[in-house]
């Protein structure tokens, strides 16, 4: 509307755009406090050749040295840097002992690894780790 006319508008304005994320860790969805992650789980074959799994992550906010917690004998945890600064991206590295890896009788064996170093539950900083027959 203008002076010209106080009844009818003049012109229509039209606005299109693009909304991007503020989210810098989008592709690092899964949250565990402060630490960001790909994935919250990682899967071993007993046959297979593969005995160490990386799980990308990040530290949001405050430095940190994590550790896994209840760890079987059978599993090794460590992150690639060892302690991970605000912003800095990283790996957890998850390796299986096969020699140390105790029967089961089942097609699968579910193992859980709470990490330390992090706030919250332990229900909310586990790692699931499957080993299949």
């Amino acid at each position: 509307y203008t002076n010209l006319s106080d009844f009818s508008p003049v012109a229509r304005l039209s606005l299109c755009g693009y909304v991007s994320s503020s989210d810098e860790w989008k592709h690092l969805p899964q949250n565990m406090g402060h630490l960001r992650l790909t994935r919250k789980q990682v899967s071993f074959s007993r046959a297979g050749k593969t005995t160490i799994e990386r799980i990308a992550c990040a530290i949001v906010r405050s430095s940190a040295q994590l550790n896994a917690l209840l760890l079987p004998s059978c599993l090794k945890f460590h992150t690639e840097p060892a302690v991970l600064a605000p912003g800095q991206e990283g790996d957890l590295v998850i390796t299986l002992d096969k020699a140390k890896l105790p029967s089961f009788h089942t097609e699968e064996k579910h193992l859980s690894l709470i990490i330390d170093g992090v706030i919250g539950k332990p229900s909310e900083k586990t790692i699931e780790v499957i080993i299949k027959n």
